[in-house]
């Protein structure tokens, strides 16, 4: 690839991750017209550029070609926008939690999620985050799929608001290396279920149900195994 080709092709990726922002921000507005199902595919969307920008960056390397221009910043701008803030705004709209607890629970994803993005210690070397990495899209997504009561929905905001400080390790699907292929799969397994939902307007058969739950307990059990045998960045042994 010539030097021209390449500075086209980086500004081109950069440009597939910043569109995400426009994905965020359409779900906004059917998030305040109460449309969860329009909501839910536009975060959809939204995370399949996630899952795509970063191996195109990596191999077309952004950082050397465009050097001045920050992909993972721009990254995690975006993230925040439509893994917190947004969120935030369905759980505030939505009758999901106790009425005296929908902007407490926004303020609490609002402000963890601020720790997670600053963090820069934040991921390990083989493709896990350290603490919950603020993927409330996915949290709220569960508890609205699933209809969690009121109060346990609102316990389950506490929790993983509790995780994020906490050092355990978090799959992250598309990066984590063993076993990387497993992984993959399960992720689009998840997906498609994930899809299925959401055109189903968030009622899902039990064969989306049953594998929403199936690949959500993979992922949790491997983080588990992960988090208590290692290796462990030295900075967390302190």
């Amino acid at each position: 690839m010539s030097a021209k080709s390449a500075k086209i092709f980086s500004f081109a990726v950069h440009l597939l991750t910043a569109s995400g922002i426009l994905c965020g921000f359409q779900a906004l507005f059917a998030a305040l017209d109460g449309n969860w199902g329009l909501t839910f595919s536009w975060l959809g969307l939204a995370l399949i550029l996630d899952g795509i920008d970063g191996p195109l960056a990596r191999w077309v390397d952004t950082k050397t070609v465009l050097p001045r221009f920050s992909g993972e910043r721009l990254d995690l701008i975006v993230d925040y926008f439509n893994y917190a803030v947004i969120p935030a705004v369905i759980l505030s709209q939505a009758p999901l939690l106790p009425d005296f607890a929908r902007l407490p629970a926004a303020a609490l994803i609002l402000m963890s999620a601020l720790y997670h993005f600053a963090d820069r210690a934040s991921k390990t070397s083989d493709g896990y985050f350290i603490g919950f990495p603020a993927i409330w899209n996915i949290v709220v997504f569960y508890l609205m799929v699933f209809a969690a009561p009121p109060m346990i929905a609102t316990l389950s905001i506490i929790m993983f608001a509790v995780l994020t400080f906490l050092p355990l390790c978090w799959m992250h699907p598309m990066r984590a290396q063993k076993p990387r292929v497993v992984n993959i799969a399960v992720a689009l397994l998840w997906f498609t279920a994930a899809a299925a939902t959401i055109f189903a307007d968030l009622k899902p058969g039990l064969w989306a149900q049953m594998i929403l739950i199936a690949t959500a307990g993979y992922m949790i059990a491997l983080s588990l195994v992960r988090s208590f045998n290692g290796p462990w960045p030295k900075d967390l042994r302190k």
